[in-house]
């Protein structure tokens, strides 16, 4: 079996959901292994912070909340690479 980026983060989020849900649904937690830092108002803020402590690694954002939200992309949307991926 292969390792994912993040797997280890979503398994820890999933874990901990319900609790979280209690206190912080519709805020943004900011994961990185298996340590929430805090809880956020904004996406953006989260990411300001999770860069300030842990720099250019990957981390967690994720909105708490009981059901993941499924976004619909349309099949007509590219992603183009940006320069150096």
């Amino acid at each position: 079996m292969t390792d994912h980026v993040l797997d280890v983060e979503l398994g820890f989020f999933d874990q901990n959901r319900e609790e979280w849900c209690k206190h912080h649904t519709g805020k943004f937690a900011l994961v990185q292994g298996t340590i929430v830092h805090d809880f956020y108002d904004t996406h953006d803020r989260a990411y300001e912070v999770g860069c300030q402590i842990w720099g250019l690694v990957p981390f967690l954002i994720k909105e708490v909340q009981l059901e993941d939200k499924v976004i619909f992309m349309p099949y007509n949307v590219v992603i183009l690479p940006r320069d150096g991926d």
